[in-house]
């Protein structure tokens, strides 16, 4: 395989040579954002809505962006061309940068970028896709949004990182995580959904608002399925009669079990089933991504 290009802080490089500041914020302090997105034959699905929320996390940390919406845009499907790639996991991180001491003062910071594109990457093998995953709680709590909004894809993933750490050491394969009310937020990397009857339900609060998320609703609600935004305790996902996630590394995922209770017949069942085929359609429409060009 040829050596990946990426693209760091104003040049493309191959990833032998690619370096940052050890005095970067984003390496110090966490001090940055991202957004990952997926290209699949010949598009990057929902660019437009990954560069929104990309410019918001931005906004709300108070980092001024090295490139303008066009030219990051540009660097993205660029960076993908130079990797030869139509299909790939596509990562966009924005630090605060270097400062003149690495101290937490940001003033005078210049903002530093990395791009890079890979083939595909999935958050599970081939085997749990066609079982589905083994979940647990975990004892850690979702920093609420008194702390930092949910809809912040931030550089500081400890705690999901952590999360994912306890259970896969009890055996799991990934995390679920509450809020310090016990109401389920999301999991470590992916958003989550409960079929009851023909109604999914999805948490609301301290959850990062996902593209895959938002895509699968779309292809719930062009069926004879409702979709509710609310609430959700482990109660709701016990008695469930699917539950399964959705990321952009992996798309839609079935659960088998959550905290060891199987879900449904502890399989993927037929709502997942159906939710998974509308998506890999949506992801191959022309007009839902950006073409990669030549």
């Amino acid at each position: 395989m040829a050596e990946r290009v990426v693209f760091v802080n104003g040049s493309f490089v191959h990833e032998r040579d690619a370096c940052i500041s050890v005095f970067d914020h984003g390496l110090l302090y966490g001090d940055g954002a991202f957004d990952t997105a997926v290209a699949w034959k010949g598009q990057v699905f929902r660019l437009e809505q990954h560069l929104d929320r990309l410019f918001k996390s931005l906004a709300y940390l108070r980092i001024e962006p090295p490139y303008d919406r066009d030219a990051l845009r540009t660097l993205i499907l660029e960076t993908i061309r130079r990797n030869d790639l139509d299909t790939a996991y596509v990562k966009c991180v924005i630090t605060r940068g270097v400062t003149p001491t690495p101290l937490m003062d940001v003033e005078n910071a210049r903002p530093g970028c990395v791009i890079f594109a890979q083939p595909y990457l999935s958050m599970v093998d081939d085997e749990r896709r066609r079982h589905g995953l083994k979940l647990k709680t975990s004892a850690l709590r979702r920093p609420g949004g008194d702390s930092l909004d949910s809809r912040v894809k931030s550089l500081n993933y400890l705690s999901l990182v952590l999360a994912k750490i306890e259970a896969v050491g009890s055996g799991a394969d990934n995390a679920i995580l509450a809020s310090a009310k016990g109401e389920i937020c999301e999991g470590a990397g992916f958003n989550i959904f409960a079929v009851h009857e023909t109604t999914l339900l999805t948490p609301v609060d301290d959850a990062l608002g996902g593209i895959t998320r938002g895509a699968v609703i779309d292809v719930a609600l062009r069926t004879e399925l409702c979709v509710r935004e609310t609430s959700l305790t482990l109660y709701d996902l016990y008695t469930a009669d699917e539950v399964f996630v959705t990321s952009t590394a992996g798309g839609v995922i079935a659960v088998a079990s959550v905290d060891s209770r199987p879900i449904g017949k502890g399989s993927p069942g037929p709502i997942f089933e159906m939710i998974s085929r509308g998506y890999q359609e949506l992801l191959e429409t022309p007009g839902e991504g950006t073409p990669i060009g030549v």
